[in-house]
C-alpha cells in the first residue's frame, strides 16, 4: 500500500499522529505484533504483522 500517513490516518479513523507513531517505531511494534499472531494462529508461517 502506498498511501500517504494522511490517507492511512483516514482510513483507519485515527490522528495522523497515531500513524507516525505507529511507522516511527515499527521496529519495535512489529516483533510483539508477529509474537501475538503466531499465539492467535498456531498453524500458521507469520513473517510479518501485516499481509
Amino acid at each position: 500500500m502506498n498511501a500517504s500517513r494522511e490517507e492511512i490516518a483516514d482510513a483507519i479513523g485515527k490522528p495522523k499522529e497515531l500513524v507516525d507513531y505507529a511507522l516511527e517505531h515499527r521496529a519495535e511494534i512489529a516483533p510483539r505484533l508477529i509474537h501475538a499472531l503466531k499465539v492467535m494462529y498456531p498453524k500458521e508461517k507469520i513473517t510479518k504483522p501485516y499481509r
